[in-house]
């Protein structure tokens, strides 16, 4: 059998290594955009909770339209885990 030079096991290891590598960065960076989020709902909902306990809401409009931008944001981020769920899965 003549030499190629080709090693397969190498080179299916490679391979490997470089999936492995870009699906831990993937899955580092959906992890790092959760905390960030779920960070800001905890935040605001402290926010809320606050302007509700003081009781000096005059006007609710500017708490509801925050609160409206929070939950879109939150039927946003289900999405985005739903379809890196999937995307990991394939």
């Amino acid at each position: 059998m003549a030499d190629t030079g080709f090693d397969s096991n190498q080179e299916a290891r490679k391979v490997i290594d470089e999936v492995h590598v870009y699906m831990r960065h993937t899955i580092q960076l959906w992890v790092q955009w959760f905390t960030f989020f779920l960070t800001v709902n905890y935040v605001a909902l402290g926010w809320f909770a606050g302007e509700i306990a003081t009781g000096n809401l005059k006007n609710t409009s500017p708490l509801v339209r925050v609160a409206v931008l929070f939950i879109c944001q939150d039927v946003l981020g289900i999405g985005i885990c739903f379809a890196v769920r999937r995307w990991i899965q394939n």
